[in-house]
């Protein structure tokens, strides 16, 4: 048996022109961007594990910091952005944090690795930004070594990723 959640509104899809040549800082840059101009909703973000996932929270940060320096003295306020990590080796407490509404006036941003794409739902969530990459498992005959390689994900894991928006507008 088959079955999925219906998508009770239609999910625009943009791609950049050109491929990225730094693909975490690149999805930083969209989230900074949806932040300042875009309609509320909260953000998903994919990459691949947990050093991407860690180094993204803090470039949204240490970026963030930088737009609200830039904003200092000039009219309107840049609203709140929480940058919430979520991976499978992430303490139990911390994973929580990506369930917590954001904060009033604000947004939240949930930075994850394929753990969002399927075993989880994200209430809030309107803006997807996806690498388009995961790490799968190959083995080498020669050497008899397992290991994990940065892909491309499929295009079925690509359309599941995107359908985490599409749920609130």
């Amino acid at each position: 048996m088959v079955w999925g959640e219906p998508r009770l509104h239609p999910v625009a899809l943009h791609y950049l022109e050109e491929p990225a040549c730094d693909y975490v800082q690149t999805a930083v840059e969209t989230v900074i961007a949806i932040h300042r101009q875009q309609p509320d909703g909260d953000v998903l973000v994919f990459l691949t594990g947990q050093e991407e996932v860690d180094a993204a929270c803090a470039l949204i940060r240490e970026q963030l910091a930088q737009v609200r320096e830039r904003l200092s003295g000039q009219r309107g306020k840049l609203r709140p952005l929480l940058a919430v990590p979520l991976y499978g080796a992430l303490p139990h407490e911390a994973q929580l944090k990506a369930f917590v509404a954001a904060p009033r006036g604000g947004r939240k941003v949930v930075v994850s690795t394929n753990i969002a794409e399927t075993s989880i739902t994200l209430d809030g969530i309107v803006y997807v930004v996806d690498a388009c990459f995961a790490k799968a498992s190959s083995f080498c005959p020669w050497n008899g070594a397992s290991y994990l390689n940065v892909a491309p994900c499929s295009r079925s894991s690509a359309r599941q990723r995107a359908g985490r928006a599409g749920r609130l507008r």
